[in-house]
């Protein structure tokens, strides 16, 4: 029983201490790197007359890393906290190549669209945290 009022004392407490309400809604744009793939499986069937038999190679490569824009629209409403969600375009380009096979690379981009959602905490109507993956 004790713990009961002891969190209804918290949560009172934490009600008082909050500050404000914000309206999120805000177009965002990301850049940075991230890892290429380290290796690549080829799966194939064999074909009519085909004189390659059916399976499988796995090529290993030294992962480069990959130029990455994220660009998308936040959006969310705080009062004192609340969720932040978003949507957006992800686009990443790099370079596979792999060793031993004498190729100079693939070249690859990766267009991905994304929903996105997070938490947010409101300090003042000027100042608050987001707890997101963007």
């Amino acid at each position: 029983m004790r713990w009961i009022a002891a969190l209804a004392a918290a949560a009172v407490s934490t009600g008082t201490l909050s500050a404000a309400d914000i309206l999120i809604r805000d177009f965002r744009l990301a850049a940075g790197v991230t890892p290429g793939p380290s290796r690549t499986t080829e799966d194939y069937s064999a074909g009519s007359g085909s004189v390659r038999a059916s399976g499988s190679n796995t090529y290993k490569a030294n992962a480069a890393q990959a130029v990455d824009v994220y660009a998308g629209f936040a959006g969310g409403e705080l009062h004192d906290y609340g969720l932040v969600y978003g949507i957006g375009l992800d686009a990443a380009r790099g370079r596979f190549s792999p060793r031993g096979t004498g190729s100079n690379g693939l070249d690859y981009m990766t267009l991905v669209p994304q929903i996105r959602a997070g938490l947010g905490y409101a300090f003042s109507t000027s100042f608050h945290i987001e707890l997101t993956p963007f």
